[in-house]
């Protein structure tokens, strides 16, 4: 519907495009992404209960610093510091965090992980900062393998999501389109800041979508638009540059 108010509250959660409200209160899940129903998405955190949601996040890489060189025993591992989605919460309070706000925090490293793993069927991959050392005859000293974090959902799952990724960009955002490329994406527009006066624009997603070879996540932190707008441009641009031939 065109409005939700949160469990034991009298706030009202809205969508920013009528698109998302759905028809007669009904809105498929595919429709609900692709036009980013904060409505929809709010009610279904709630029904399926903030553990769920948890644990799935979780899987992505949540709650855990994420090391991207270097190790303990090599000494000074970099890190990224871990995203987080909170514990215990009220049902109201569940409802904005299951849309990324309220207490919802993410890195882009983070995005980029779970844009990755949709795109790899699923299996979530520790990211790496070197892909080789070479010596100065360019003989590879060392390499960086490939290495599984965990399988984040099914290979089904992860097709049926990259399906409704790519309908973010035919039905709702048509300026990510490339040519010649199937796109798979989501925006996110997280508000911050006094009474949500500015916000954090999201982008993220992978390119191609039938035989991805480039996850990006893109934010832009304080800007007084949405996602699609400030941030898209980016992410369409760096696509472009790492699929040229």
């Amino acid at each position: 519907g065109s409005a939700y108010t949160l469990p034991n509250t009298a706030t009202q959660l809205t969508n920013a495009t009528p698109a998302a409200n759905g028809t007669n209160g009904q809105l498929t899940l595919s429709d609900a992404l692709a036009y980013s129903s904060n409505t929809a998405f709010a009610q279904l955190g709630v029904a399926l209960g903030g553990d769920a949601i948890a644990e799935q996040a979780k899987k992505f890489g949540f709650g855990q610093s994420i090391t991207v060189d270097g190790s303990a025993s090599t000494g000074s591992p970099m890190k990224a510091v871990a995203s987080t989605f909170p514990s215990n919460l009220p049902s109201d309070k569940l409802a904005l965090a299951s849309i990324g706000q309220g207490d919802t925090l993410e890195t882009p490293l983070q995005n980029a992980m779970i844009a990755a793993a949709i795109a790899n069927g699923g299996t979530l991959m520790q990211p790496t900062l070197v892909d080789r050392v070479r010596a100065s005859d360019l003989s590879t000293i060392s390499e960086t393998g490939p290495t599984v974090m965990s399988q984040t959902m099914s290979s089904n799952t992860a097709s049926a999501l990259t399906g409704m990724m790519e309908d973010v960009v035919t039905k709702e955002s048509p300026t990510l389109a490339i040519d010649g490329v199937k796109v798979a994406a989501k925006t996110g527009t997280a508000q911050i800041g006094a009474d949500n006066q500015s916000t954090d624009a999201w982008m993220m997603g992978f390119a191609p979508a039938d035989n991805p070879q480039i996850a990006v996540a893109v934010v832009v932190h304080n800007v007084n638009t949405f996602g699609v707008t400030a941030a898209g441009p980016i992410m369409k641009q760096v696509m472009e540059e790492a699929l040229k031939q």
